[in-house]
């Protein structure tokens, strides 16, 4: 099943994102999952049934990748967990580029608090080694090499946190959580369940060693 235009259109609010262009929203709403299969078990064999699954297409979105993806992994790359739903949304609707909001995260009282024993930052100041060091060993679980840390040599605290934050390691580190944090935002945004559909009206019968499996309008008929 597709989402409807009225829970497209809460799905992109919750995520801070104006509503969809017309285009845009007919291939949402027109989007099914793909075919997955379950299995269930009769007499010690494994037999195997169709589900239709809701893909997750909104987060795959290329708004949802270049204007809240970036905010939520230099979010939790900053702090260790990611935003509440009104929080995301109201640093998304900011519009700040990548820079400004590197800047506006380093300077802040809770990265300084997390990040720099309470101290606050001066964003536009040369970065120190315990900084990047304490960043990589809280975000990666290991200190940074020599050469990797000599990288960062030049750079301001802001210039480094974003560099850090946006670097290919840590986007592949944070990609699945990330993307199961927006699947929740959205969730709770529409209230429809993202992923695999319980399936509706299902029934199973056996008798003997015969089953009959009905999910939806599918029927698999097994006979020993």
């Amino acid at each position: 099943m597709g989402l409807s235009a009225t829970q497209v259109d809460e799905a992109f609010a919750a995520l801070g994102l104006a509503p969809p262009g017309a285009g845009e929203l007919m291939a949402i709403e027109s989007i099914n999952g793909p075919i997955e299969f379950a299995s269930y078990f009769q007499s010690g064999q494994e037999f195997e049934f169709p589900v239709l699954a809701v893909t997750p297409i909104i987060t795959e979105l290329p708004e949802v990748q270049e204007q809240v993806v970036p905010v939520v992994q230099m979010f939790d790359a900053a702090l260790g967990h990611f935003p509440t739903d009104s929080t995301l949304a109201s640093m998304v609707e900011s519009n700040l580029t990548e820079p400004q909001l590197a800047t506006a995260i380093v300077s802040s009282q809770a990265f300084a608090n997390v990040d720099n024993g309470g101290v606050l930052l001066d964003p536009n100041a040369q970065v120190s080694d315990e900084l990047v060091e304490g960043l990589f060993i809280r975000d990666l679980g290991h200190a940074p090499s020599e050469a990797t840390l000599t990288g960062f040599n030049g750079m301001t605290n802001a210039q480094a946190f974003l560099a850090f934050a946006t670097s290919a390691t840590v986007t592949q580190t944070l990609a699945t959580n990330i993307e199961g944090y927006l699947m929740d935002v959205i969730e709770l945004g529409t209230g429809v369940i993202i992923g695999i559909d319980p399936l509706p009206a299902d029934t199973m019968s056996i008798v003997g060693q015969s089953s009959t499996m009905h999910a939806g309008a599918v029927q698999i008929a097994h006979t020993a």
